[in-house]
């Protein structure tokens, strides 16, 4: 069963107000495509599928290694981790 993780969305400021010129499905997408490990191969797909439509469809596999990815990522703020996590558990819900 594939799970679909939509983040065509802003980041929030503390106070809830959207980043300007900060979305989820862009700022990932170059965290993927500039991460020197993990699978390229695939992490470059997921690139370029986040920057077009800001919508993956991953099965449970590719879904705990994407959510790896973010919790352990180390170019990414705690603003964007929280809010990129929070969209994974959010499609995990709705699967």
């Amino acid at each position: 069963m594939k799970i679909t993780i939509d983040l065509n969305k802003p980041f929030t400021d503390t106070d809830g107000n959207a980043l300007a010129e900060a979305n989820q499905n862009k700022f990932l997408a170059k965290l993927l495509a500039a991460s020197p490990a993990g699978d390229a191969l695939k992490q470059w797909d997921w690139a370029i599928t986040l920057s077009k439509s800001g919508v993956l469809e991953l099965d449970e596999s590719d879904f705990q290694a994407l959510e790896k990815f973010v919790k352990e990522c180390k170019d990414a703020t705690t603003l964007a981790k929280a809010q990129l996590l929070q969209a994974l558990i959010d499609a995990r819900l709705c699967k």
